[in-house]
């Protein structure tokens, strides 16, 4: 019984290569479309929300509550302007969580002026804000440091987050730099969202991205990090020798 064969199409046996090539590159082609056409959407979303530092909290009500970045994450634009209102009596009853508060926060949100408008809370306290918490004009929260992302989603009803990010890339995401801790939750679970975007702000990946749809506002104020003071050793300076045990 003779076997019948199948003879393929001519197309598939000749034809594959060109079409397959011709389908990569019109692919290629939607692929960069619509590449540019996400990038076009963010970069209008990131143009819609940008706005100046007073315009950004100029919706911040009386009692509300406010959450800033940690170290280098305070945003000194928006923490003035916030301060600003406080000292025109724009504002009252502000309640503010800060965590080893650096010289922005020191200077503008709790400064000392400010004590009978602005209620100020410690998660940690250090040598700029130990005075203020002996003499009553600071409230340490005793915590532990991996806490205070559950503080923040299950215990607290956050009016506003303010931080420091880095520039936001083609897909549309920003990073929190070198505050990746509990100012990540606590920009989820506050009302309004603020961003204050910094060149300098390194990039970090992994679970510090943050898109530009979660953000209420953005503000973009160039500055330059503040570093810690090292101290220098004299060359006069030299080390003992190591003692034997014995």
């Amino acid at each position: 019984m003779n076997e019948l064969k199948v003879r393929k199409p001519l197309c598939y046996t000749y034809r594959r290569p060109y079409i397959t090539q011709r389908a990569k590159k019109h692919a290629g082609r939607i692929g960069r479309k619509r590449g540019n056409m996400k990038q076009s959407f963010y970069a209008d979303e990131y143009r819609r929300k940008l706005t100046t530092a007073e315009q950004a909290v100029s919706s911040l009500p009386d009692g509300a509550t406010l959450v800033h970045g940690l170290a280098v994450a305070e945003p000194p634009a928006l923490l003035e302007a916030i301060a600003r209102r406080a000292r025109e009596g724009d504002l009252r009853g502000l309640k503010v969580y800060s965590f080893f508060p650096m010289v922005h926060a020191l200077k503008t949100v709790l400064a000392l002026e400010l004590c009978d408008v602005v209620q100020a809370y410690t998660w940690f306290v250090n040598n700029a804000d130990r005075s203020m918490v002996r003499v009553g004009l600071n409230y340490f929260v005793p915590n532990y440091f991996h806490q205070l992302p559950r503080f923040c989603r299950e215990f607290m009803d956050i009016d506003l987050t303010v931080t420091t990010v880095s520039p936001m890339d083609r897909a549309g995401y920003f990073s929190f730099g070198t505050s990746n801790d509990f100012i990540s939750t606590a920009a989820r679970c506050s009302r309004r969202l603020v961003v204050e975007v910094n060149e300098n702000m390194p990039r970090v990946f992994g679970e510090s991205l943050l898109h530009i749809s979660e953000v209420d506002a953005v503000v973009k104020i160039p500055f330059r990090f503040w570093r810690f003071p090292f101290p220098r050793r004299s060359r006069k300076t030299k080390r003992s020798p190591p003692t034997s045990p014995g």
